[in-house]
């Protein structure tokens, strides 16, 4: 979410009813991945926080359940990839979910010394996005677990309530900040 070398981001969402529980899933991708190498990898990607490390992250007082997945990370990249994908992003026509995502996504790596914002990417030749369709998958199945087999880093998370679902923008954020939440707490570990 804020590797500084990560500069796409690809996001899906879908909902479901599961054992009388309305649940959210998002699920969102990343070009160039991030997250591995260890912890001096980790020092040189993730810039330092520029604000309270709380200022963007909600007080929730319900008692409705989020959880959060890993990243998840595959295979290395390769120059050749990470040249080729530079120009996957999409420049216009993005939908109103894609612009805030988009933005919400920057808000946090704005937050970061020398992280650049990211731009909003599509599949093309040599990588294919499937964060709506894995979204939708995980809605249908009930399932928390990572996709398999991209060129990309992944985030999960799910919103959870036994009331009336909020809106897919504020169960998005609550879902998101419960992960940057969670990404914090990571890195006060290590």
């Amino acid at each position: 979410m804020v590797w500084k070398e990560t500069t796409q981001l690809n996001c899906g969402h879908a909902t479901n009813l599961i054992n009388s529980m309305n649940k959210y899933f998002v699920v969102c991708q990343y070009f160039v991945r991030g997250n591995f190498g260890g912890a001096e990898d980790y020092e040189k990607q993730v810039g330092q926080p520029l604000v309270n490390v709380n200022s963007c992250v909600p007080d929730s007082q319900n008692e409705d359940k989020s959880e959060v997945g890993d990243d998840k990370e595959t295979d290395t990249q390769t120059d050749e990839e990470s040249e080729t994908l530079k120009s996957g992003c999409k420049t216009e026509g993005l939908t109103d979910w894609e612009e805030f995502v988009l933005e919400e996504h920057n808000k946090l790596r704005r937050q970061h010394a020398d992280t650049p914002d990211l731009c909003y990417a599509e599949s093309g030749d040599d990588v294919t996005f499937t964060a709506q369709s894995w979204a939708e998958e995980l809605a249908a199945t009930g399932m928390f677990r990572h996709s398999s087999g991209g060129k990309y880093g992944e985030n999960i998370a799910y919103k959870s309530t036994s009331g009336v679902l909020p809106d897919r923008i504020a169960a998005y954020n609550i879902s998101i900040h419960k992960l940057v939440r969670y990404v914090r707490e990571f890195r006060a570990l290590n």
